[in-house]
């Protein structure tokens, strides 16, 4: 396992972000930073252990097969958080979130 406490969402967000070399549970803890980055399960009162366990369910219960498993489906999460950095995207799914 790396020391991922110090990888910081700047690093997580990027799109050249290596997810091929962490663990389920690294990707898992690698999800929460990225929520906790777009603070989006807080404005809608979901609290954190809840978003964990979440993740965590999510993570056990996913396909297991060559080219749709857990990795798969963090990478498009991940590249979804690289366009929210963008203020465009960001002021965009904000207003999505604040609607829907």
């Amino acid at each position: 396992m790396h020391d991922i406490c110090i990888i910081a969402i700047e690093d997580i967000a990027r799109l050249d972000f290596d997810m091929l070399s962490y663990t389920i549970e690294e990707l898992n803890l690698f999800a929460f930073k990225i929520f906790k980055f777009l603070n989006y399960h807080t404005s809608l009162g979901i609290k954190d252990e809840t978003l964990k366990g979440l993740i965590r369910e999510i993570s056990d219960n996913y396909n297991i097969v060559p080219y749709h498993h857990f990795t798969h489906g963090f990478s498009v999460f991940q590249v979804r958080a690289y366009d929210f950095r963008s203020e465009t995207n960001h002021n965009f799914f904000q207003d999505v979130f604040r609607y829907s």
